[in-house]
């Protein structure tokens, strides 16, 4: 049982930072080596965590504006995508959403080394895996 759980577990928090990556990707990545047109989230209104990070922290014209912006859908896509980038970069969410992606991928590979066995060196691959894909650029 407890090889199932360490290794479900570690699928739960590679997920996590897969995710949280996709994210950040969706608005820091390069449109060339992303391969899809990055601002979707913010153009869909979609509740990342980026987005909830922000709205946390944010307070004055930085809350209002970044309410204003995910209320509706009736902007101009690159107006709405450059405001709310701005308001990322001055509340510092892509450090902290950086941090959580790390977070999460010490978690995962915490759950690794909890499963023992003669073929401990198989681990590897799920070791690179957590690397890759919390530090993956498309």
């Amino acid at each position: 049982m407890k090889l199932q759980e360490a290794s479900y577990m570690y699928g739960i928090y590679l997920g996590m930072a897969f995710q949280l990556e996709d994210d950040l990707l969706d608005v820091y990545g390069d449109n060339a080596v992303f391969g899809k047109k990055i601002g979707g989230d913010i153009r869909e209104n979609k509740k990342t965590y980026l987005y909830l990070s922000a709205l946390e922290n944010a307070t004055g014209n930085d809350k209002a504006e970044l309410e204003h912006y995910f209320a509706s859908t009736d902007f101009d896509d690159n107006e709405k995508f450059q405001a709310v980038k701005a308001i990322y970069d001055r509340l510092g969410i892509r450090k902290k959403t950086e941090e959580q992606i790390d977070k999460f991928a010490e978690l995962a590979l915490a759950e690794l080394d909890k499963i023992n066995g003669p073929e401990d060196s198989k681990k590897q691959v799920f070791k690179d895996l957590a690397f890759e894909l919390s530090r993956r650029n498309k």
